[in-house]
């Protein structure tokens, strides 16, 4: 079993918003030197439009189009290869967006994603979830989601966290470490069935969170219940998105029920450092 991060994925676009999360997941590399592994997916849904060409020339605005996209990346490749020092991969892909960022993860054993939040548009039934939700309920690792295009870590202001289970010691000390280097108010957030239900486990767990974080002092920590309901990534993005949060860092899936019909998800804390990591972080994971 991983105890580090070693493998970090990063589904991109070629534009200027995803640029800047590749700068900060690139940072992220760096730090762990971790590999980073750059995705793009292409859209099979303008092969529709075609079905009455000629396969040969289908086939060919496939190759053409994949062509054109591993070029783009492996120019992003090779600039990050030389500005961050870093062993990066580059693949291209065709098909539905979250199912091969999924299958990629599972198949190359991702300890992180890096993901660009998604425009949070109104919607008649909430329990219907966006791709990004989706990977956020159902990923098999870490999922980091960036809501700022900052350059660099080193600017992130706010960062949110949802608690739903017990934090380790060793996940405490490491937000402690890197909310004093880096200045930053966290946000600790967990779902209850009301506003101040003291039988929630997540209240119970986000409040033992906070005393551990109050200890240290010089730490801005701020707690926020949210009314439970039936799509928990809906809520914790737009709690982030509410308060203009740099940054949501949830923890691999783990799906539970209350008992009562209702979907609790642990979405957890940073992925845990290796005890022997030297010296102090000074990036959040």
């Amino acid at each position: 079993m991983k105890t580090s991060i070693q493998d970090i994925l990063v589904p991109v676009k070629f534009d200027a918003e995803h640029l800047s999360v590749v700068k900060q997941a690139a940072e992220l590399a760096k730090e762990h030197k971790a590999r980073l592994h750059l995705l793009h997916i292409n859209d099979t849904s303008f092969a529709f439009g075609t079905t009455l060409l000629p396969w040969l020339t289908l086939a060919r605005s496939f190759y053409a189009v994949t062509r054109e996209k591993t070029a783009l990346l492996n120019t992003w490749k090779r600039w990050l290869e030389q500005h961050y020092e870093l062993q990066v991969t580059t693949t291209v892909e065709w098909g539905i967006w979250k199912k091969q960022v999924m299958d990629y993860a599972k198949e190359h054993d991702t300890d992180l994603i890096v993901l660009k939040e998604q425009t949070i548009t109104k919607r008649w039934f909430r329990f219907w979830q966006t791709p990004l939700e989706e990977i956020l309920e159902n990923s098999p690792c870490q999922v980091i989601t960036l809501f700022s295009e900052k350059d660099k870590m080193t600017e992130w202001k706010q960062v949110v966290i949802p608690v739903t289970d017990f934090v380790p010691e060793l996940r405490i000390q490491t937000i402690i470490n890197v909310a004093k280097a880096c200045h930053l108010k966290i946000h600790l957030v967990t779902m209850t069935s009301g506003e101040n239900d003291k039988r929630s486990n997540g209240f119970y767990f986000l409040t033992e969170a906070l005393k551990r974080l109050k200890h240290s002092g010089n730490i801005q920590v701020e707690c926020k219940y949210l009314q439970m309901q039936s799509n928990p990534a809906f809520g914790y993005l737009s709690y982030a998105n509410s308060i203009g949060a740099d940054v949501l860092m949830t923890n691999q899936r783990i799906p539970v029920s209350d008992g009562n019909g209702l979907r609790k998800k642990t979405l957890g804390f940073f992925a845990e450092y290796q005890h022997n990591h030297q010296p102090l972080p000074t990036a959040m994971i």
